[in-house]
């Protein structure tokens, strides 16, 4: 990778990889490649995932290469180039990766160009969608936020509003879910302590909005019915929370009230009081919790007080997460060194087995953890090709019997890293539905669900991956076979959805 970019290291990376990472989380990308400016007029190669050794990357884009022009004239607004007529003078590049379609993500900053990510080629060969553009253009803007919250470059500030009343803005960065330093099962567990506060603690009204510069948007959970009144009364008591720190958020009329109603007994009109605090804070975005509840019998910041201290909790599991993933994401990385294909593979499986997980009904939680466990499902396989002098799997293919013992070696590994429940998924993700798999000869329901999920995703992609070590067959094709050996090598129900995942993209 460059060593241009400003202040750039190996940990550095490892974050803007992170990011990078969504590319094949969210837009289904099979290669991504981060290009940051090194110069004036030159861009160098910060990052990727998902190109080979054999791939034709450039190492550095300067003035006077096709893709500058190509990425400038977006003006800031990511695009997905389909046709081989829209990109005739890239069409060699291209080709040297094996690659024919091409979405462009910009990184701006105003007028500046900071760089811009390549990304390449939807799995299963699909196209594009705009749905995929707009995700692009969400994680372009995590990667500027990124820039400016390390301060890879000078000048990347907001600036301040000066007006009569009002204090620094927050900066207009895009957020998606989980931006708010906090993933989705740390928002579901806030949720659910701000559900508890209705239900059981008395309030009538609790509140959670996130609020960017141009933004915000608010959940309400309720005993009872949010009129209008009651509405204009918790927008201007959390706008006033953010001007009592010093911040502004967006005019009234941008604020998004989404009423839940929660199921409590039915209780008495009182009069009521507010209390709202901002319970979480970034650079570019803040969240203000509010708790209604009647006036004689509950105070409400002190459920407030509960509301932030459940915040920091939750961010504190998200950080947990993010570094169990990097973690997770540098294991497969290392496997990839030793073989190229081999990681697509990973990578692949990982993205099937989560959007299985999702197909299935199990839950962010669950599918993140199939995601996790494909990442790594073979990771038994490092110290077999270290062991046997192996660069491609091809060899360890040919050894039938003897390389089963990778289930095993990675449940070791796994465990070892502290990894206990990813370490099970992965001993057991060749058991069989029949009873026939290694390495315990599990049947049936006492297979780990999410084992049984990994297996079907890894045997698909195997049968139709362009980086299978064996010769691929169509989708269609690789579809009857799962069908044909449904209920005998794989469960019948992770198949379905195998099936509905497949045919809905097709």
């Amino acid at each position: 990778m460059t060593a241009d970019v400003p202040g750039w290291s190996p940990e550095v990376e490892r974050s803007f990889k992170e990011v990078l990472f969504r590319f094949l989380e969210e837009v289904n990308a099979t290669k991504a490649a981060l290009y940051l400016a090194t110069g004036e007029d030159s861009y160098g190669l910060a990052s990727q995932y998902g190109f080979g050794r054999r791939d034709l990357l450039a190492a550095e884009h300067r003035t006077g290469d096709p893709f500058l022009p190509l990425v400038a004239g977006l003006r800031g607004r990511p695009r997905a180039f389909e046709r081989s007529d829209e990109l005739r003078e890239l069409i060699p590049y291209l080709d040297g990766a094996s690659t024919s379609r091409l979405l462009l993500a910009p990184l701006s900053f105003g007028e500046r160009l900071l760089g811009f990510v390549d990304a390449r080629d939807k799995g299963r060969a699909a196209l594009f969608s705009e749905a995929d553009v707009r995700r692009a253009a969400d994680i372009a803007a995590a990667l500027v936020a990124l820039l400016r919250e390390l301060q890879i470059y000078p000048g990347l500030e907001e600036p301040e509003t000066t007006g009569p009343g009002r204090g620094p803005t927050l900066p207009a960065v895009s957020l998606r879910v989980g931006g708010a330093g906090v993933d989705i099962p740390g928002l579901q567990a806030l949720t659910e302590v701000a559900r508890s506060l209705v239900q059981d603690a008395g309030a009538d009204t609790v509140a959670l909005t996130l609020v960017t510069v141009s933004d915000a948007t608010c959940l309400a959970l309720t005993a009872g019915r949010l009129g209008d009144k009651e509405r204009t009364a918790l927008i201007r008591h959390q706008v006033q929370a953010l001007e009592d720190r010093g911040l502004a958020g967006p005019e009234e009329e941008s604020w998004s009230v989404v009423p839940r109603r929660v199921p409590t007994e039915t209780r008495r009109a009182q009069a009521r009081s507010i209390g709202s605090a901002i319970i979480l804070r970034g650079e570019s975005w803040a969240v203000v919790g509010s708790v209604v509840a009647p006036r004689a019998s509950v105070r409400p910041l002190t459920l407030v007080g509960r509301l932030r201290e459940a915040a920091t909790g939750a961010r504190a599991g998200t950080q947990l997460r993010f570094a169990r993933r990097r973690f997770v994401w540098s294991l497969a990385e290392e496997l990839g060194r030793s073989s190229p294909e081999l990681f697509e593979h990973l990578v692949a499986v990982s993205r099937l087995s989560f959007n299985l997980g999702h197909a299935l009904g199990l839950g962010q939680v669950a599918a993140e953890e199939a995601a996790l466990a494909g990442l790594i499902h073979d990771v038994g396989l490092a110290e077999l090709l270290q062991e046997w002098g192996y660069r491609e799997v091809q060899g360890l293919a040919d050894n039938g019997r003897r390389v089963q013992r990778h289930a095993e070696l990675g449940q070791a590994r796994l465990e070892a890293c502290g990894l206990d429940g990813l370490a099970r998924i992965v001993r057991h993700h060749h058991e069989r539905w029949d009873g026939a798999g290694y390495p315990d000869r599990l049947a049936g329901e006492a297979i780990p669900r999410l084992a049984r999920v990994v297996h079907v995703a890894e045997v698909y992609d195997v049968l139709v991956g362009a980086h299978s070590y064996r010769t691929t067959v169509p989708q269609s094709r690789a579809l009857g076979i799962l069908r044909a050996a449904s209920g005998q090598q794989f469960d019948p129900a992770v198949v379905t959805a195998l099936a509905e995942i497949v045919e809905s993209e097709t």
